[in-house]
């Protein structure tokens, strides 16, 4: 969803593009708090409770890396490029 919400990104004004990956990281950054809530609960003693842990990491590490693009997305939408960039090549042809 996130991935098909960028690709429309040019559809929408600078103010709303900038405003859709500032919804994206409040998202994303309270799923990270709860991985890493559950992340600091008792370490795991059996094979079960391990693979939980490898799976949880995985996710931590997915969403911090999800956070880091976003982070870098919203950069490129608030700069000057961005806001005077044409919407689209038609745009640039008439």
């Amino acid at each position: 969803d996130a991935a098909l919400r960028t690709f429309f990104l040019w559809l929408l004004e600078p103010v709303e593009a900038r405003a859709q990956f500032e919804r994206e990281r409040a998202y994303w950054q309270g799923i990270l708090e709860e991985l890493e809530a559950m992340r600091a609960q008792p370490s795991a003693t059996n094979r079960k409770e391990r693979a939980f842990r490898l799976a949880l990491e995985g996710g931590i590490r997915t969403t911090e890396a999800r956070l880091e693009w976003i982070a870098w997305a919203l950069e490129q939408v608030r700069s000057p490029a961005w806001r005077s960039a044409p919407a689209s090549p038609e745009s640039v042809r008439r």
